[in-house]
């Protein structure tokens, strides 16, 4: 059976990596086959979201335009299902414009993501998600939290929805086997995006408070707001840091993480968000490296645990302002590759989990 994804086209730190993108790097070292399709009659206006999986048919030509990669193809909805044996809807709100005709004729096997509130939330009291749900064959979700909510709603019956409903982890291709040099324990690295709810003002304060302890920070991004740049390069503690500039995912890994003894994420949305652990977590466990970050990601014991969610002191540190994350870098507390190892496991299972559920749909 040869399986074929649809538009696994959203980027991360200015390279070619999120959700998509790496289900379907996964998928393709399982033998399936990836290709880009987006719907034309959707496009321009809403950008696509539409995965198609195939079983031996025929892909359109390519009809390349000059604001899409040159191999991605076109179809309307009315030809979707005529390619494809199964549809995959990644981005369901941005494609709005084709539902009233996809519910009001149902088309074969149909499987959606969710991945967050907007996503959950669109077009509540209009019926639309209510019609989706209903001729899903399957639900994906991102968020667990998200999962639960939709559910509590009761916009589709419950035997329904948890007949339908499944929860995925981010999916993440390893590069590496754990440490490739010996950590430096005076070296703290942050790779995610420079944005106001990163968190990145406490590591800048948390590079303050250990200016005179010999500890180095630095910076690896490829995505800046201007507005926050400007403004932390003006913090006391910036002088302290090192930005090391634009990067992508995998080619320059090695070089941020093979030697840091810690990398911070200090993400200001948690449990509202799923607990979706995030991608500069889940290549810090890939390397060695201890993550450090807010207790809102990393699960307690007080709730049941978001399966992929890091877990405080078994493979990550936590600390919720400039204080509390110095404090963990100066504690030298570190985890074994075996506890990292373990956490990864359910983030590198997730193509094989999918791709089960698609054949499952197509056969029946």
């Amino acid at each position: 059976m040869r399986l074929a994804l649809v538009n696994p086209m959203f980027t991360r730190y200015g390279g070619t990596d999120t959700y998509e993108a790496e289900l379907a790097r996964q998928l393709t070292a399982l033998g399936h086959e990836v290709s880009r399709w987006k719907l034309a009659k959707a496009a321009q206006t809403y950008g696509g979201g539409v995965w198609a999986i195939c079983v031996d048919k025929h892909e359109l030509p390519d009809k390349a335009s000059g604001t899409f990669p040159p191999d991605t193809q076109f179809v309307k909805w009315d030809q979707l299902w005529e390619r494809a044996d199964l549809v995959h809807l990644t981005t369901p709100h941005n494609v709005s414009m084709g539902y009233k005709k996809l519910l009001d004729t149902p088309p074969g096997h149909l499987v959606v993501t969710f991945h967050d509130s907007v996503e959950v939330m669109f077009n509540e009291g209009t019926g639309a998600m209510e019609g989706l749900m209903r001729i899903a064959s399957r639900i994906f979700f991102v968020g667990e939290v998200w999962m639960r909510r939709l559910r509590q709603q009761r916009r589709i019956p419950h035997a329904e929805f948890d007949a339908k409903a499944r929860y995925f982890p981010h999916p993440y291709t390893r590069i590496a086997t754990g440490r490739i040099a010996d950590a430096d324990p005076k070296r703290v690295v942050c790779a995610s995006a420079w944005r106001w709810n990163k968190g990145i003002v406490q590591t800048v304060e948390a590079a303050e408070l250990l200016a005179n302890e010999g500890y180095r920070f630095e910076f690896w991004t490829g995505l800046k707001d201007p507005q926050l740049a400007s403004f932390v390069q003006t913090m006391p503690g910036w002088k302290h840091c090192r930005d090391m500039g634009k990067w992508e995912w995998p080619t320059d890994a090695p070089r941020i993480y093979d030697t840091a003894a810690y990398a911070t994420n200090m993400t200001t949305f948690g449990t509202s968000d799923g607990q979706r652990t995030e991608y500069p977590v889940l290549e810090a466990w890939d390397f060695g490296v201890t993550p450090i970050v807010r207790s809102c990601w990393a699960h307690q014991g007080k709730a049941p645990r978001s399966l992929g969610a890091p877990q405080a002191g078994i493979d990550c540190l936590t600390a919720d302002d400039a204080a509390t994350l110095a404090n963990a870098v100066r504690s030298g507390v570190r985890f074994s590759q075996d506890a990292f190892d373990a956490a990864l496991l359910p983030h590198t299972t997730v193509g094989l989990d999918i791709a089960a559920e698609y054949e499952s749909v197509i056969n029946g």
